[in-house]
């Protein structure tokens, strides 16, 4: 898969939060090569996007967002298990858990990614154990 390619998106979830007093919504897209599809091994990880928004008065405006953060999940199915969490009194971050069988062994990847500048970023990923 590469980033080149022409581009299905799709909406994975729509999460809800409060952020230094403001209202915004967070968009998680996934995204596979058009020429791809179906993407039927366990190799084929769609991108993961993220794009925040604020509500300013009564319009959302696009406060920042990355179309191609990571990659994730499998057999052209996205990790499905985004959460918001607090990273301190003002900032929240979107955490993703994606877990992978392969070869008798699971591993599970964490990842936090924060609107930084106008952009969504890594900020930090690790593996745990299951």
């Amino acid at each position: 898969m590469d980033s080149e390619d022409e581009m299905v998106v799709r909406p994975l979830r729509v999460l809800e939060a409060q952020e230094d007093g403001k209202r915004k919504s967070v968009l998680v897209t996934y995204s596979v090569p058009k020429l791809q599809m179906p993407c039927d091994c366990h190799a084929c990880r769609p991108f993961i996007g993220i794009a925040v928004f604020v509500l300013d008065g009564r319009s959302w405006n696009v406060e920042s967002r990355e179309d191609m953060i990571t990659q994730s999940g499998g057999f052209g199915h996205p990790a499905r298990d985004f959460h918001l969490i607090q990273l301190g009194p003002r900032r929240i971050g979107i955490e993703m858990t994606d877990s992978e069988d392969a070869q008798g062994e699971t591993k599970t990847l964490k990842a936090i990614f924060v609107a930084w500048s106008g952009k969504v970023v890594e900020a930090v990923h690790w593996f745990c154990p299951r």
